[in-house]
């Protein structure tokens, strides 16, 4: 797949406000968790690289968009967050799935205030 090919495909591209709103949340988070990741990126995607449980290498790629990420519930709603958020539900509770990591990080965000 061409560079243009891959372009056509992405809704646009992430703002620099956004892409730095997304790096200083990283690492605020980083200094609160208590496991060692990597987070990357690439021109389409971020990457968060950490070891499981198990010792296991685990990666997961997040595309880049400036709009909300659906993400689908046990119970089949697409249900639209912010990428940061979901970034940020991965870090924080990286054992579960998406959409129980985005309740607890909701439930989290909502005590703190």
């Amino acid at each position: 797949m061409t560079d243009k090919q891959r372009e056509s495909f992405l809704p646009e591209k992430i703002s620099q406000e956004l892409r730095a709103k997304i790096f200083e949340r990283v690492e605020k988070i980083k200094k609160e968790i208590d496991y060692d990741f990597e987070f990357l990126e690439t021109p389409d995607s971020f990457i968060i690289k950490r070891k499981d449980e198990n010792g296991k290498e685990k990666e997961i790629y997040f595309t880049k968009v400036n709009s909300a990420l659906l993400i689908k519930s046990k119970d089949g709603l697409l249900t639209p967050y912010p990428l940061e958020d979901v970034i940020e539900a991965y870090l924080r509770f990286p054992d579960d799935d998406f959409s129980e990591a985005l309740k607890k990080l909701k439930k989290k965000k909502s005590a703190e205030k």
